[in-house]
């Protein structure tokens, strides 16, 4: 092999080894960029989910204050009719 073919193929295989070293390093950002990502998304997931949960106890309270009340408002009028009667009897 002559020296000049020596040369060409040593400054190639510097240039592939630089292009290596370069697709290391954004292939680490890429992975940093994913994990960032993916604990956004994460935190986005269980903060839905949290919200799902206090909407859905604040559906269960309310269904469960109307039910209560309705009861207690159904027996107003019975309750103000008895009081009546007994006002009018003194």
């Amino acid at each position: 092999m002559s020296e000049q073919s020596t040369e060409r193929i040593e400054k190639a295989l510097e240039a592939l080894s630089e292009q290596v070293s370069g697709l290391d390093e954004r292939f680490i950002k890429l992975d940093e960029k994913i994990d960032t990502e993916v604990k956004r998304w994460d935190e986005r997931f269980f903060q839905l989910a949290r919200d799902n949960n206090a909407t859905s106890r604040n559906v269960i309270v309310a269904a469960a204050s109307v039910v209560i009340f309705g009861s207690v408002v159904r027996a107003v009028p019975d309750i103000l009719e008895a009081i009546a009667l007994l006002t009018a009897s003194r």
